[in-house]
């Protein structure tokens, strides 16, 4: 379209020069009968205006009709008596443009795309009613049709009858059909939670935090040390929660949800490998500063290989949300303990996890690998846990109210939750099933992809290590032992001598160049330090081997 100047005659001067517009322009001015007004580009003139293009750049806005305005009026004649230039021809409006044209169009939401609610021809679809330009479109509810953002319509907008006066689907209910038919949902097993279940995780196992039956499997707090569960039990009392307390750890198979809390002197906590994996959860509040807890912890979690009470009421804050996490999402964001001794905490989670791990709360203490809340999925069963915070002693009251019942509430939501499948090439797949995932050959039969899983996929020196601190060596070929027994002749019979400071645990070793028999290789008799592994008290320099699980020196 070519822009004009517009003249009154000769004698009248220019009533405004057309001025050049862009992107910089923050909106379009009015349109004045006899004059060019900016624009910021197609379609978004004021009223009945036509943003003009002059082959470079969009122009200026022109007055016209509501069907795309009218150039302005030509140059003035030349002479007295001459005529007056033809006024510019109007712009033509079309379907798309985000512009309602009537009476042709009764909407445009800047598409010709069906099925939005305004179809190709820019008329209102069935079931939609539009407005606004751009038009937008959106479902009718109680008409009985199920349209845009509608999960159903019952033709009514009445609340508790499964279709809620939004036209949303309501818990418990299942809806089909148009116009929606709503019924109580009472399928067992398909994530959705109905008015007679107590939950729904999807699947038929009952060792985990909901029965096949769709009720709640039992939950069994452990309290290690004096008071630690105190505060705990008090905001599963205020949540609703049934359990049952005992004394130490909560024992593999005792329950589907395992909650453990401990203030300190907590000894070696259960092999809960089989639990997991049968669908169990566990949960660890606190912690212990020796080193063998550390190493039970590292067994599931990825940490950063210390244990130690840290405070970190010298920096703030002491708590913060990492990522997003059903466990953590009634928490907020940042905490800040009334009891500065909450803030203990006994080790750092690194912030790299093992598959299926994750950090969902950090502290100020340090500025990487600062993870003091960790949970982990093993395969497609259960989840571990672990907070190092001593929240059971410090935190009462408000802390109590704030932030463990929430923390709570979220991790019972989080275990009882469907879950999907986990990715991976082992998943839901069985043992000796082909795989090349992190180095391994073979998948174990519950998720992971391994080295080897039976002694004649064994080929030496391969370490085959299929989860939670129990890993076998290949000493000879075909043949997959115990890593934990090293250092000296190799035991399988196969003759030969493991050199005893090569920075690798075999042979009769119990840990890394140390412990194991001294015969018949003298230069193993190397004792263990505290928090190595051990298997008898002289493999120790202190002469005690703890009788825990796995066994280390104190």
């Amino acid at each position: 379209m070519t822009r004009h100047l517009i003249f009154a005659t000769l004698a009248v001067p220019l009533v405004a020069a057309v001025w050049s517009c862009g992107p910089s322009e923050m909106e379009a001015l009015a349109c004045v009968p006899g004059a060019t007004q900016l624009c910021v580009g197609p379609g978004v003139c004021s009223g009945a205006q036509v943003c003009s293009d002059d082959g470079s750049r969009w122009g200026a806005c022109e007055c016209g009709s509501a069907q795309g305005g009218g150039g302005a009026g030509g140059h003035a004649g030349g002479a007295p008596g001459g005529a007056g230039g033809t006024g510019g021809s109007g712009g033509a409006a079309f379907c798309g443009d985000g512009q309602i044209a009537t009476p042709a169009e009764s909407c445009d939401d800047g598409n010709t795309t069906a099925t939005d609610g305004c179809d190709g021809s820019c008329a209102v679809e069935a079931g939609f009613t539009c407005s606004d330009e751009p038009s937008v479109c959106q479902g009718i509810c109680g008409d009985g049709l199920v349209k845009g953002a509608e999960g159903c319509d019952d033709q009514d907008t009445q609340s508790g009858d499964g279709c809620s006066a939004g036209c949303a689907v309501e818990p418990g209910y299942v809806c089909s059909g148009v116009p929606s038919v709503c019924l109580p949902d009472t399928i067992c097993g398909n994530c959705v939670v109905g008015p007679t279940e107590q939950c729904d995780d999807g699947n038929g196992v009952d060792l985990d935090g909901c029965r096949s039956d769709c009720t709640r499997s039992p939950v069994v707090v452990g309290v290690v040390g004096t008071n630690a569960a105190a505060q705990i039990i008090l905001a599963l009392d205020a949540l609703g929660e049934s359990y049952t307390q005992v004394a130490g750890f909560a024992a593999p198979g005792s329950g589907g949800v395992l909650l453990t809390s401990i203030d300190g002197n907590s000894g070696n906590p259960p092999n809960y490998a089989a639990a997991i994996f049968g669908g169990a959860h566990v949960a660890v509040f606190g912690g212990d500063a020796v080193p063998s807890f550390t190493t039970w912890v590292g067994n599931y979690l990825t940490t950063d290989g210390t244990a130690q009470w840290l405070d970190s009421n010298g920096c703030t804050p002491q708590w913060s949300t990492v990522g997003a996490s059903t466990i953590t999402s009634l928490l907020p964001l940042t905490y800040d303990f009334p009891i500065s001794a909450a803030s203990f905490h006994m080790l750092h989670f690194m912030d790299a996890q093992a598959n299926g791990g994750v950090v969902v709360g950090r502290t100020c203490d340090r500025q990487t690998n600062a993870g003091i809340m960790a949970t982990r999925r093993f395969g497609n069963a259960g989840t571990l846990t672990s907070l190092a915070l001593q929240l059971g002693v410090n935190c009462s009251g408000a802390c109590r109210t704030d932030f463990l019942q929430p923390l709570l509430e979220g991790y019972l939501k989080h275990v009882r939750s469907c879950v999907a499948p986990a990715p991976g090439e082992c998943a839901n797949q069985p043992a000796l099933t082909p795989c090349s995932e992190n180095g391994g050959t073979v998948c174990n039969g519950i998720g992971a992809c391994v080295e080897c899983v039976t002694t004649l996929q064994c080929q030496a020196p391969e370490i085959c290590n299929v989860e939670f601190g129990t890993p076998y060596q290949c000493a000879c070929p075909n043949n997959c032992q115990n890593q934990t027994r090293t250092c000296g002749t190799i035991s399988d019979g196969c003759g030969g001598f493991v050199n005893c400071n090569n920075g690798v645990k075999d042979g009769t070793e119990t840990d890394v160049n140390c412990g194991g028999t001294a015969a018949p290789n003298s230069t193993c008799n190397i004792a263990c330090g505290a928090g190595k592994l051990c298997i008898v008290n002289s493999d120790c320099a202190s002469n005690v081997c703890f009788a825990g699980s796995p066994k280390v020196c104190q």
